[in-house]
């Protein structure tokens, strides 16, 4: 199963106990339902793109709906028409065979924690953008009703910033904060380790240093590039005396749906049914590697991401929740979703055989 309360067992659960009550009052439900849950989402889904390769014929659908996005506001629902890809990878950095004596060795050998440092000052600059050559060759250009429609969107700034406990936002240089967060490129370091990390100190050039690294990628941007691209520059940052290698990365593409299709005002339909508000579209800034294959693999067009988590549920953090309203709001959404996609395609059937 999914990991967390919000991202994802809440939402996954409320396709399960809406389909059980339609059943045990109808019997059976409105159209065919395809459930697929997978629990490889946070490690970018490695094995789906080839289940769903070698079950074609099973996983056959019209329509595509998911619920690991979270609506725009605690207030807000909104349905995500596209979300960036995500290349994560792992960087190492070793110097001496083993961890020595800094009052003995220090001036005469490199220290690997010393490179990672520099390495990592070097991958951004300090108004927020990649300085990796190459890096935004292949970035789309944000279609100007994109802006327009972010623009419109209520943004709370101070709030935002109280929840997050920071005493400013840094979104980057000459793009809003809605921008940087939905459809701009990132490159974030997400962990370091290496050397002595107990308590009080230990004089020691250690023998290893290493980081996580995990980039966020837009369109037209293309994971098997930009993985390749950031690994290569980051090994050309070695210095003599350390050796910088990249044991292991992974990526998935960004995508857009389109949001003019009957099966789109269909969801914006139930949505407003179950939360009491038209759901705004925008983008999500995360990743979501199964809709990418399953799209690629079955050429299932019909794409809806509707999330009924809140920014505020706290996912990946260790107070992650999501409240008992919510669940209740999702499964009515789910009910009014099931039925308007059955009356959707007797109406299409209906169409084919007059």
């Amino acid at each position: 199963m999914p990991e967390g309360a919000t991202d994802n067992k809440g939402p996954v659960l409320t396709y399960l106990n809406t389909m059980d009550s339609i059943i045990a009052a109808e019997g059976t439900l409105p159209l065919n339902v395809k459930l697929l849950v997978e629990g490889e989402e946070e490690i970018g889904s490695p094995n789906i793109e080839r289940f769903a390769r070698e079950h074609r014929r099973m996983l056959k659908a019209d329509t595509l709906a998911m619920s690991d996005t979270t609506r725009y506001s605690t207030r807000v629902p909104a349905i995500h028409y596209g979300y960036r890809g995500l290349v994560n990878m792992q960087i190492e950095v070793t110097g001496p065979v083993f961890s020595v004596h800094s009052g003995v060795f220090g001036g005469i050998v490199r220290n690997p924690a010393m490179v990672l440092a520099r390495i990592l000052c070097h991958l951004k600059d300090d108004d927020g953008r990649v300085t990796i050559p190459g890096f935004y060759d292949h970035v789309r250009r944000v279609e100007q009703w994109e802006r327009k429609e972010m623009a419109n969107l209520p943004v709370d700034d101070v709030a935002l910033r109280k929840y997050l406990g920071v005493d400013t936002l840094a979104p980057e240089q000459g793009y809003t904060l809605l921008e940087s967060r939905y459809v701009r490129p990132t490159l974030d370091v997400t962990g370091i380790s290496g050397g002595y990390e107990g308590e009080g100190m230990k004089t020691i050039i250690p023998h290893r240093a290493g980081a996580k690294v995990s980039i966020r990628l837009v369109p037209d941007q293309k994971a098997d590039v930009i993985g390749p691209l950031v690994a290569d520059y980051i090994c050309s940052l070695a210095l003599p005396g350390s050796r910088v290698t990249i044991p292991h990365w992974y990526g998935n593409d960004p995508m857009l749906t389109p949001t003019d299709t009957p099966a789109m005002a269909v969801a914006k339909r139930a949505i407003e049914y179950g939360f009491g508000r038209r759901p705004v579209l925008v983008r999500s800034g995360g990743t979501v590697g199964a809709v990418t294959a399953l799209h690629r693999e079955l050429g299932i067009e019909n794409i809806l991401m509707m999330g009924w988590s809140s920014p505020e549920d706290g996912a990946h953090a260790p107070n992650e929740h999501f409240s008992l309203e919510d669940f209740d709001r999702g499964m009515k959404t789910v009910a009014a979703l099931l039925y308007g996609l059955a009356q959707l395609k007797e109406s299409e059937m209906t169409k084919i055989s007059s």
